[in-house]
């Protein structure tokens, strides 16, 4: 009976053990941190199909960066809001960011803003490869979903089609971020 009782515990214990490393792993829109408004410092998005969601890298404890603030310079005046996300582990030998921009607007929540390839008095995206692969926004829209200055959180969507210096084209769809604004 005590021989009977072993193999029993055994086996549950085996077929526990089993389904627990058989976890699938999410893909596609299911990878993707779900689009809250809460601070929550998430950003991600589906780069022509692949996941890309922003993990902690070498130089910063935060995978993710929110600015907003006002530049008074000779060169520039205005309003300017930055939203990126970094990853370097998925791929040891790549560094990979998205950043999203814009120039001399004030952000509002509920509203949405065309992106361009301009820099300047306007919204534009980046998709970064190694810092010197720079695809840069052709179209697309960012769309802030929350704006709160007072508790610090910006929230969005976005998505874009970029090009790099060499013609080759990306298209960045389905984003989301859910930051602290610094």
């Amino acid at each position: 009976m005590k021989t009977l009782l072993k193999i029993t515990l055994l086996s549950v214990c085996s077929i526990l053990l089993i389904s627990a490393s058989c976890k699938k792993e999410k893909t596609g829109l299911a990878a993707l941190p779900a689009a809250t408004q809460e601070g929550k410092n998430t950003f991600g998005c589906l780069i022509d199909g692949n996941v890309f969601v922003a993990q902690t890298h070498l130089f910063n404890k935060s995978p993710v960066t929110c600015e907003y603030g006002y530049i008074d310079s000779d060169i520039s005046k205005g309003h300017f809001f930055q939203a990126s996300g970094l990853d370097d582990k998925s791929n040891p030998d790549k560094f990979f960011s998205v950043k999203i921009f814009t120039s001399k607007i004030d952000i509002k929540e509920g509203t949405t803003y065309p992106f361009q390839n301009q820099k300047d008095n306007g919204a534009f995206a980046e998709y970064i490869i190694n810092i010197y692969n720079k695809y840069t926004s052709l179209s697309g829209e960012l769309t802030i979903t929350k704006f709160d200055e007072i508790n610090h959180i910006a929230s969005g969507t976005f998505w874009f089609d970029a090009q790099n210096d060499k013609g080759e084209k990306v298209e960045v769809r389905e984003g989301r971020f859910d930051a602290k604004i610094l």
